[in-house]
């Protein structure tokens, strides 16, 4: 089913990979359809096309049933819900990556040994702690305790305060987090936040969460370079997955 999707996003160019192979999952995951994937050994299987990649928009809807893009075609729109359903009856996951003109890849995750979850859990060294902790900078009450749900779920330690001067001093007496995860009710007002990051804490990846154009952001250009993005309105999966992405690569430059 997804490679049929592959062949609609690539129909005049471009091309399609199927790829199988053992895969190790070394953290806590969250899955499409919003289960987490516990840590441990799979047999991934991949598809991925070089076509027109596939919108924000789109993403949010297309493992409903009956959503399709190609009404026009006929297609009922089941093909992804009836993969993931196939996902869930066996105990797998699904996860997928996409951008317009980028392509997309949608992968599925079976388990091939026992998950960390049916061992029983490990203990995070010290080592470890930093690379495994956010700290959440929001205002609004009901939005930073959610924020903070989302990432304990995939088993992050999660710091949060309500203001930037808040944040600085919580800093000054805790270990260096691995991601700064900032809302928008946090961006503006402050110069001093993104100041002191970029002066004290300049290797620190930065994730504004925000719906607003860069002239609310001008405060932060400052930090150009340490600052990622995520565009609102954005879902659970988008949150947790850039942000793991930026974490990982802040692992990746620091080895």
């Amino acid at each position: 089913m997804s490679a049929h999707n592959a062949r609609c996003a690539t129909r005049t160019s471009g091309q399609i990979q199927v790829v199988v192979r053992a895969t190790t999952l070394p953290e806590p995951q969250l899955a499409a359809d919003g289960r987490i994937m516990p840590p441990g050994e799979y047999v991934t299987i991949t598809v991925r096309d070089s076509g027109e990649g596939i919108g924000a928009d789109v993403q949010r809807h297309m493992l409903e049933p009956f959503f399709t893009t190609h009404l026009a075609d006929g297609a009922p729109g089941l093909g992804l819900p009836a993969l993931l359903g196939m996902a869930r009856q066996n105990g797998a996951f699904l996860t997928f990556t996409s951008a317009p003109n980028h392509g997309a890849s949608f992968v599925v995750w079976v388990a091939s040994l026992p998950l960390a979850s049916d061992r029983g859990a490990t203990s995070v060294g010290a080592t470890g702690a930093r690379a495994r902790t956010i700290l959440v900078v929001e205002h609004h009450e009901p939005t930073r305790a959610a924020l903070v749900r989302s990432f304990a779920r995939v088993g992050y330690r999660v710091l949060a305060t309500a203001s930037g001067e808040e944040a600085l001093e919580l800093l000054r007496h805790v270990a260096v987090p691995a991601l700064i995860v900032v809302g928008t009710s946090a961006q503006s007002g402050d110069t001093a936040f993104p100041h002191a990051l970029q002066q004290q804490w300049p290797s620190v990846p930065i994730l504004l969460l925000s719906g607003e154009s860069d002239a609310r952001r001008t405060e932060w250009h400052g930090v150009a370079g340490t600052w990622s993005v995520l565009p609102s309105p954005f879902s659970e999966y988008e949150l947790v997955n850039t942000a793991q992405q930026l974490v990982r690569a802040t692992r990746s430059d620091v080895q």
